[in-house]
């Protein structure tokens, strides 16, 4: 057979869950440093990161703007031009590169929001929470200690209270059997009858004092835990955090919403891009540089020249001013 289980005291097993209760939160205090020390970190280089990628984009787009790509009108983009399109595309790469910039410099302002004041800031919160958690956790275990010692002194009693009542009834019952024995004896055992049953009054009387101590303590010692789990141990836990997580709160905000700003901007000035780039067409560019230099206005028409000789008449789809013209070369008219 299995031993039986070793009973441990209430106060013990009170005392492990609160150990456990402070090795978590020194847990969370250290994952909570670590993740402000990542954060920092991550804010430190992705700014140098944002600004390294943006003056180096700013730097290769003003080289290429730089070149003649001003060909044609201003707007050509519109009519599909590649020149247009080209340097539109410049143009969002210079806007892209000022937009980062400017992302560095967000980063930047969280990698100040994350510093190490505010790290230092809970460590000493955190310090003062733990001394002040460990304080409150003996006063509980103390209070579990007085309750053990009431409820030992009450079982003792109702063992002392048993062992009473148990010789009151023998006494009793050999005071029952004693009625035809002399009389000396017979009042002997009467008086010891009485004393026992004396003595069991007196050791129940007792017994009901301590269980009535017992019964206060142990919901006063109830009541305590109680406010301790519901009120105590969460007030202290806010107070270890302080507030952290509403300036963390804040940093994924402006995190993200930079991001998404870069993002955005980006994504409407490629987005107009590529509609444009769609009109890119050989028959578009075709006709964009006719309409620039190669013609201008109606496509010009060749009129008949006939000779001196010649008594061929002018065809009727010919320009009258060009029959002028012959008439005068040839010195007659024409039949």
């Amino acid at each position: 057979m299995q031993p039986p289980p070793r009973k441990v005291k209430e106060s013990q097993q009170v005392k492990q869950v609160f150990s456990e209760q402070l090795g978590k939160l020194h847990t969370k205090q250290q994952l909570d440093t670590e993740l402000l020390e990542e954060m920092r970190c991550f804010s430190k280089q992705r700014a140098a990161i944002e600004k390294d990628y943006g003056q180096t984009l700013q730097r290769l787009a003003a080289q290429y703007q730089k070149r003649d790509w001003q060909r044609g009108k201003t707007d050509a983009v519109t009519f599909g031009s590649v020149f247009g399109v080209w340097r539109s595309v410049l143009d969002a790469s210079a806007k892209s590169a000022v937009a980062r910039l400017a992302a560095a410099e967000e980063y930047r302002s969280l990698l100040g929001e994350t510093s190490r004041n505010l790290r230092c800031a809970k460590e000493v919160r955190a310090k003062r929470g733990l001394e002040l958690l460990q304080r409150v956790q003996v006063e509980v275990v103390e209070a579990i200690r007085e309750l053990n010692r009431i409820k030992k002194r009450y079982h003792q009693l109702g063992h002392i209270a048993d062992a009473a009542r148990e010789k009151a009834a023998e006494a009793q019952a050999r005071a029952r059997k004693s009625d035809h024995r002399i009389f000396h004896f017979r009042t002997g055992l009467q008086k010891m009858s009485a004393k026992l049953s004396s003595r069991l009054k007196e050791c129940d009387d007792r017994l009901h004092e301590v269980r009535n101590e017992y019964l206060l303590t142990l919901a006063a010692v109830n009541a305590h835990l109680h406010h301790y789990y519901t009120v105590q141990l969460p007030h202290i836990m806010e107070r270890m955090d302080g507030d952290v997580y509403d300036q963390l709160r804040g940093h994924f905000n402006l995190l993200c919403n930079t991001e998404m700003r870069v993002c955005l901007a980006t994504h409407t000035e490629y987005s107009r891009i590529l509609d444009s780039a769609a009109k890119v067409t050989s028959g578009r560019s075709v006709q964009h540089i006719l309409q620039e230099g190669l013609s201008s206005g109606a496509p010009p028409r060749l009129a008949f020249q006939p000779t001196v000789s010649d008594g061929v008449g002018i065809p009727k789809s010919l320009p009258a001013t060009n029959t002028s013209q012959g008439d005068r070369q040839g010195g007659r008219k024409t039949p």
